[in-house]
């Protein structure tokens, strides 16, 4: 069975030549996916190898793609002298600080350029001393439950605080600065706050924990925070001594236990025996 197309861009069946001018024809349905002839015939003077696209339909098109080509040039120009304004304000805010504190260590305000430029995707969480990663959006989400229903308010503030390290430095007019970047309980920045490592990556975020956890003392937080995080630290051998050390307060407990309850059961004897 050939196949041809007239010039409103049919696709039909030939099934025959009826004169050296024309063709008689049945158009081509598709069903389920199938395509067969159906319908009454009739004839074609022309007849067509692949569909007919106009003049005016082929202009539309390159005009479409030009259109594209163009938005997305105007986005990658635009991403760029954002990028470019943010360095420059960053830079200058850096610069402003050196003179100002020349003891400061300006290379934390890079955090501040990687969340203005979106670089910045997970936060570890430090609240009374347990660590979690979780995704920025998840962090900055102000949501209410209410009635099984989840409400979004907004985003919550995030801070970013400056303090010293060293209070006697404040009389010598030499602060010595160090950066805290800290989450709001509420979006209006009441409610006290959360004290949050910005990473660029979850396995940063990883890398964070490890550094910070790695001279810590072994306990049970830091080994379920291991166990959940599938990290290097704790190390198995402070691990195996952490358990050696808890056993032995344990039986320490257990015999304490023990005496005072064979205290007690003399106690108890001598009332039995007077009663």
């Amino acid at each position: 069975m050939e196949i041809k197309y007239t010039r409103e861009g049919k696709k039909v069946a030939v099934l025959g030549k009826l004169n050296n001018e024309q063709w008689i024809c049945q158009e081509i349905f598709v069903s389920n996916g199938q395509e067969f002839p159906a319908g009454e015939n009739f004839v074609e003077k022309t007849l067509l190898d692949s569909p007919a696209v106009t003049w005016k339909q082929e202009e539309e098109k390159n005009l479409e793609k030009r259109k594209e080509k163009l938005a997305q040039e105007i986005k990658d120009y635009e991403a760029k002298s954002d990028i470019t304004y943010n360095k420059s304000r960053v830079a200058g805010l850096i610069n402003k600080v050196n003179n100002m504190y020349p003891d400061f260590d300006a290379s934390q305000l890079e955090t501040m350029f990687l969340f203005m430029t979106g670089q910045i995707t997970h936060l570890v969480v430090k609240n009374y001393g347990e660590y979690e990663i979780r995704t920025l959006t998840d962090v900055l989400k102000d949501e209410d439950c209410d009635c099984n229903r989840v409400r979004l308010n907004g985003l919550k503030l995030l801070v970013l605080y400056g303090c010293s390290t060293d209070a006697t430095r404040w009389e010598e007019k030499k602060p010595n600065f160090r950066l805290d970047w800290r989450i709001s309980r509420y979006r209006d920045g009441s409610g006290g706050e959360t004290t949050v490592t910005p990473c660029k990556s979850y396995e940063e975020a990883i890398a964070f924990i490890e550094s910070s956890i790695e001279m810590l003392d072994t306990s049970d937080s830091l080994i379920k925070l291991k166990e959940k995080y599938n990290l290097a630290n704790p190390i198995p051998e402070k691990i195996k001594k952490y358990y050696k050390k808890r056993a032995g307060e344990q039986a320490l407990r257990i015999t304490k236990m023990q005496t005072d309850i064979g205290k007690e059961m003399q106690v108890l004897t001598e009332y039995e025996n007077k009663s």
